[in-house]
């Protein structure tokens, strides 16, 4: 098996519970990352004590930075890598005891695509339970397909997520793409979609290659706020910016896209609302008139009112009753 040159790029903040247990899918793999860079974003509850654990280690380089947030940390270790491809790993999560393996035997057998993404399985921090378990199958196996292709695929399927933990990318393509996470709060979704579109050729295997930990107090677990609705909103307005700068060869393509952004707009007019946070509605209304969209602005009208839309749908609902004798 020839050598590809895969680094791995874990930010970590105020993870001393999760982080060793993550750390060690990654040191046993078989046949090993090229280079592992760990960017530690200002952890103040012990983490950095236990990172100074592996800096002795020879392919392990360790970067510590005050705290900016998970996109920007993904971007200094971005820059600080050198290897063919870029996986960002998070430092509470598990990779599959093969994972270099069976990535490289894929990015092989098909010349080195730009894009490979695999599967992922959710699984509980033991003593925590949540109404939030994702599903991180894929539900489609394709080799070698244009962005544009694997993104209607996506669509129809239903399995697209953005967690970067479920693909791996050629660093060159960011850099070509002037490509980089922002720091918003839903900087993986922001990032997925121009991604994607600039990838000649993607692989999907539907191979769980990743353990997510659904645990307390992480981003997805705690309350909704101004950042995540804000996060919401920036992710709307990247995804219009993108329909109105993208030239697409499928006449499927910007409608996949609108659609994202009009889903975006709802969750963000919901959760602003329900932290009493200011909605711009207006920005909304221009943007529906420059795509040409008016579910990007009734999406977001229903994301208002949607606590009054369950209410009354709950109230007209009709009772079926079924005679008996």
């Amino acid at each position: 098996m020839s050598n590809v040159k895969i680094s791995v790029i874990i930010p970590a903040y105020n993870v001393k519970d999760y982080i060793e247990e993550s750390l060690h899918s990654v040191l046993i793999q078989d046949n090993g990352f090229f280079e592992i860079i760990i960017v530690d974003d200002g952890s103040n509850d012990g983490t950095s004590e236990i990172l100074e654990n592996y800096a002795h280690e020879e392919n392990i380089k360790i970067i510590s930075i005050s705290n900016s947030g998970q996109g920007h940390a993904r971007n200094v270790g971005m820059a600080a890598s050198s290897g063919d491809y870029v996986y960002f790993f998070d430092s509470d999560d598990i990779l599959h005891t093969e994972f270099v393996r069976k990535v490289t035997e894929k990015l092989q057998e098909n010349d080195f695509p730009d894009i490979l993404f695999f599967a992922g399985k959710s699984f509980f921090t033991p003593g925590y339970k949540t109404d939030f378990f994702p599903d991180y199958s894929r539900g489609f196996e394709v080799d070698n397909v244009s962005g544009e292709e694997v993104l209607n695929m996506f669509s129809k399927h239903g399995r697209i997520s953005s967690q970067p933990c479920l693909y791996i990318s050629k660093r060159k393509l960011w850099l070509a793409n002037n490509l980089e996470f922002k720091q918003s709060s839903h900087e993986d979704e922001e990032i997925l979609y121009p991604l994607i579109l600039a990838a000649e050729r993607v692989c999907v295997q539907d191979q769980v290659l990743f353990y997510r930990r659904v645990r307390p107090m992480s981003f997805m677990t705690t309350p909704k706020s101004k950042k995540k609705a804000y996060g919401c909103y920036v992710i709307m307005l990247s995804l219009v910016n993108l329909c109105l700068t993208f030239k697409p060869r499928l006449p499927t393509t910007k409608k996949i896209i609108l659609k994202r952004a009009a889903m975006y707009s709802s969750k963000y007019t919901e959760s602003a609302k329900s932290v009493n946070e200011r909605i711009d509605f207006k920005t909304i209304f221009f943007c529906a008139i420059k795509v040409r969209s008016a579910s990007l602005f009734l999406r977001a009208l229903y994301g208002y009112q949607k606590d009054s839309a369950s209410r009354l749908t709950k109230l007209f609902k009709p009772t079926w009753r079924v005679k008996t004798e």
